[in-house]
């Protein structure tokens, strides 16, 4: 199944006005009477005595060990919670360089022992959470869509050096922040999700090509994949 790259855009779009929208809502509707506690330990934060942050941005950044790991690629996730969110949390992904392992590349037996080689040149996302007790804090629910670009060569069709392709996926996750210490910075954000995955149609370069065939090989994208990791996260 191929994406529509102007209707993935016009979604993106739809989430980012849709949002705007909550956001002021809540801030017109929340009460300015905020106290401010900076002795709260983690202990308080599980039985609900939070601080009252709610009227100040904060910002985050985040990695996933997974991409250097497994992938040798670097990525970063930049959140940002707006003033007065008391729930909802917003963010832009990036990753680069990324290299498919051969041993997942052949965990899809449609693709096994295929001569295929998967990198991943570049790739962004938006994505937003909503923190059921506080923003920022403790369990949520969130959405990412994502898109990148990647090159798909084969063994078997030495003279092909590059097939680039756009990869368009949606991915619905839930999971924790946790934060080990009493100044609550550094944080641990384990998650699990479900993600779908299709080439995308359009693209901004020409020499993007929508479909995974090269040369008489097709390398077969799974439509449905399930994903667990654990993101190291610093909140400013």
């Amino acid at each position: 199944m191929k994406i529509n790259f102007k209707a993935l855009a016009i979604l993106l779009f739809a989430i980012l006005s849709t949002s705007n929208v909550l956001v002021y809502s809540q801030e017109k509707a929340s009460d300015q009477k905020t106290t401010f506690s900076h002795e709260t330990d983690s202990s308080a934060f599980v039985s609900g005595d939070y601080h009252s942050d709610e009227t100040k941005s904060a910002f985050s950044f985040e990695v996933d060990p997974i991409v250097p790991l497994v992938l040798h690629g670097i990525s970063g996730h930049f959140l940002w919670k707006p003033k007065s969110s008391k729930h909802f949390v917003f963010g832009l992904a990036i990753i680069a360089l990324g290299k498919m392992p051969k041993n997942l590349i052949d965990a899809n037996p449609k693709n096994k022992n295929q001569g295929w080689h998967y990198k991943i040149n570049q790739g962004f996302g938006v994505e937003g959470e909503y923190y059921f007790k506080k923003a920022n804090y403790n369990w949520f629910v969130g959405l990412q869509l994502l898109t990148n670009e990647i090159n798909l060569t084969n063994d078997n069709v030495p003279e092909v050096t590059e097939h680039r392709t756009n990869i368009g996926m949606a991915v619905i996750n839930a999971g924790y922040k946790w934060y080990p210490f009493k100044k609550q910075h550094l944080y641990l954000k384990p998650w699990a999700g479900i993600g779908y995955t299709g080439i995308m149609k359009g693209a901004f370069s020409s020499e993007v090509i929508p479909n995974t065939t090269v040369g008489s090989y097709t390398y077969n994208i799974r439509k449905i994949t399930p994903f667990a990791t654990v993101h190291i996260g610093y909140r400013f």
